[in-house]
């Protein structure tokens, strides 16, 4: 004799519900956190990006644009450069 076993599936409904509601709660609240963090970032950006604006020249000429070339060219950028510093700030931003 075989025996087929029936699931009642009338209550399962309300599993999907809320698991799709849990779906939408952890991508909201990740969104959440994401944006925040683009936010602080972006003030950050500001405040530095016109701190530079405020300290350049306008090129007005080709004697302008090679004096610029030059002083980048002796700008030693590199030495300056921390790597442990850069790996923090990358997991600061995780």
């Amino acid at each position: 004799m075989t025996t087929k076993l029936h699931f009642n599936q009338k209550g399962s409904a309300h599993i999907a519900a809320l698991l799709g509601i849990l779906v939408l709660g952890v991508v909201g609240f990740a969104g959440y956190r994401i944006m925040g963090s683009e936010q602080k970032v972006t003030d950050t950006s500001n405040s530095a990006l016109q701190a530079t604006t405020e300290s350049t020249q306008r090129i007005q000429s080709s004697g302008d644009l090679d004096k610029a070339t030059k002083d980048l060219d002796n700008e030693q950028s590199d030495s300056t450069l921390d790597p442990a510093q850069l790996d923090e700030d990358i997991t600061n931003l995780l």
